[in-house]
């Protein structure tokens, strides 16, 4: 069975890009505001949306970066023992 793959946010905004940049501009003789009026407001808009889903991808990773900079950090202040300490729930006890 073939797997299908569902688009990401990402990938539908750079269809929706392509899609604006590959549509032809009305004919010069056609070139009233009203008729490019569309046209601009969509290639501006997949623009402003690919550049919102990729801003929200690098706060994404930003954030990743940070939480295991900070588990990295609070690791290298414990000793070796405190690493290595597991606790281990039982019913109403709790083991070290």
């Amino acid at each position: 069975m073939k797997k299908l793959k569902v688009p990401t946010s990402y990938e539908r905004a750079l269809e929706s890009l392509n899609d604006c940049l590959e549509r032809r501009p009305p004919r010069l003789h056609e070139t009233e505001t009203e008729v490019l009026l569309p046209y601009v407001y969509g290639t501006i808009k997949a623009v402003v949306d690919a550049e919102m889903v990729l801003s929200a991808q690098v706060q994404t990773i930003k954030n990743y970066i940070k939480a295991f900079d900070d588990i990295t950090s609070s690791n290298e202040k414990k000793t070796p023992q405190q690493r290595s300490l597991r606790v281990k729930r039982t019913q109403n006890s709790i083991t070290y």
